[in-house]
Parts: structure tokens; C-alpha cells; sequence
């Protein structure tokens, strides 16, 4: 709408005419701007509330699928401690019966066996670990053991006595030469007196000296019985190195510097 000349004679009244129009433009625009606004506005908010609504329904759900499988597996471990559990017995370990021995540097070991009265035999010596040389008889109703630190053999019957059976002294063929065992031990400890007795059969102990030499590293095989009133010399074999092996029907295997001969309790020893 163009500007009316100030000429014209109706001038006045389309200047107030252009002035409402351009007022009630105004006033549309303005309303229409506001409208608009508003309207975005409230669609945003809508959307906005609808974002949050959506994810805490969301939220919601998930944290009570956790509370269900919670609520569940508390329930699982609670059955599963309502089960009784078979209480498993520990088996009662059985008394080993036995008789105890001390020996000289002090170490307690128990012979054990097993059986009453007329079927009572030895079968070992605990503890099972100990380094103790010991050996059972072939009946099992006696057993030998080593007391290495004095060298001395005892013997115990199946009744539970105890007999030293070491030899005590060595008197020479000649009987010119004595020699006692506490004595001889003392200045030469070192020197083997007895060591390693092995059962040959249920009367007879065979065990390995360096009797009857007392300069000589040399070992001999010597036999005595179960009382220990009888010391044999085996004259026919000796060796660096003697170690005696289990009881075969020829007699009680014995590994003589990388030979195996086969000892009797007569003393015969054959291959």
C-alpha cells in the first residue's frame, strides 16, 4: 500500500486507515511469530518428556529383570542349602599296635604288627619314613633293628623283649688280641663294628663288619642267632662293597662288589 500525497484531499483519513493496517499486520505477524514459538515450544517439551519417559520405563524394566534374577538365584542357593548333605565319616584311622624302641640319638620308632595271640607278626616300623635300618623275619615273629649311632643290633620277639645281640668283644684266634666294642668305637668311630642286619632265615641274622681286621676298609660277612651267643665269621667271601638283598630259595641274595651270591645259615655261600 502505497503512501497517500499530503495533497489529497482525503489524506487524513487513509493515513489513519494505513496506520490501522499496518498495526493490525503487526499485531498478526506478532501473534503468528508467538504462536509458532509456542508451538515448537511445547512439541520439544512433549518430545523431551517423552525421551525421558521412554528411558526411565526402560530403566524400570531392566532393573527389575535384575531383581527378578536376583531374587531367583537367591532362591536357588537357598534350596540348595536346604539339601541335606550326606555328612561324609572320616574313616577312623586304626591304632597301629606295636612296640616302642628308643634309640640312642634319641629317635622313638614302634614296631608294629598285627594279629593276636598265635597269629601275631611283625610287619614294619614307624615312622615309615625313618631312616632306621630294620628287617622282619621270615615268619614275622621277630624283627632286627640298627642303632646306628652306638652300632648295635637288638632283637625283638613277637612277645615284645628286647635283646642286644651285638658282639661285645673280639678275641683273636691266638686270644692275644681283645678288643671291645665301647672301646674300640670310641677311638675309631668311624669304623664299621656291625651295620646292615639281614634276617638269613628265622634264627639266623647275617651282618656286615670289618672285623676280623682293624686296619683294612675291607667288609666281611659275619652270622649270629637270635639270642646273640654265636658270631660266625664267613671266611670265603668279602668285598668293598656288601649290601644284602631279599631271601631267595638258595638262601639270602648278597651283591658283593657287583657279584650276587647267595648266603646260608651255615655260612656256605654259593652262586
Amino acid at each position: 500500500m502505497g503512501k497517500p500525497s499530503i495533497f489529497s484531499s482525503n489524506y487524513k483519513r487513509r493515513m489513519r486507515r494505513r496506520r490501522i493496517l499496518i498495526a493490525l499486520i503487526t499485531v498478526c505477524v506478532i501473534s503468528a511469530v508467538t504462536a509458532t514459538w509456542l508451538l515448537t515450544k511445547n512439541g520439544f517439551k512433549k518430545k523431551m518428556t517423552d525421551i525421558k519417559t521412554d528411558f526411565l520405563t526402560k530403566e524400570n524394566e531392566r532393573s527389575k529383570q535384575i531383581n527378578d534374577e536376583s531374587k531367583n538365584k537367591d532362591n536357588l542357593n537357598k534350596k540348595q542349602s536346604e539339601v541335606k548333605t550326606p555328612v561324609q565319616k572320616t574313616p577312623e584311622q586304626k591304632k597301629e599296635e606295636g612296640y616302642e624302641l628308643t634309640l640312642a640319638n634319641g629317635t622313638k620308632i614302634k614296631v608294629v604288627y598285627e594279629g593276636q595271640g598265635e597269629e601275631k607278626k611283625f610287619k614294619y616300623i614307624v615312622p615309615l619314613e625313618s631312616k632306621t635300618q630294620y628287617d622282619i623275619s621270615p615268619n614275622g615273629k621277630g624283627a632286627v633293628v640298627f642303632d646306628d649311632k652306638i652300632q648295635r643290633i637288638k632283637y625283638i620277639d613277637i612277645s615284645g623283649r628286647v635283646t642286644d645281640i651285638t658282639r661285645n668283644q673280639y678275641v683273636s684266634t691266638s686270644g692275644n688280641v681283645v678288643i671291645n666294642h665301647d672301646e674300640w668305637l670310641q677311638s675309631k668311630p668311624d669304623y664299621i663294628w656291625c651295620t646292615s642286619p639281614k634276617f638269613i632265615d628265622d634264627n639266623n641274622i647275617a651282618y656286615i663288619s670289618q672285623l676280623p681286621w682293624l686296619n683294612k676298609s675291607t667288609k666281611y660277612i659275619w652270622i649270629t642267632n637270635i639270642q646273640g651267643s654265636n658270631h660266625v665269621y664267613v671266611q670265603t667271601v668279602n668285598g668293598e662293597n656288601v649290601t644284602f638283598n631279599n631271601i631267595d630259595t638258595k638262601g639270602l641274595s648278597t651283591a658283593i662288589d657287583g657279584n650276587i651270591f647267595y648266603l646260608k645259615s651255615t655260612g656256605e655261600v654259593v652262586k
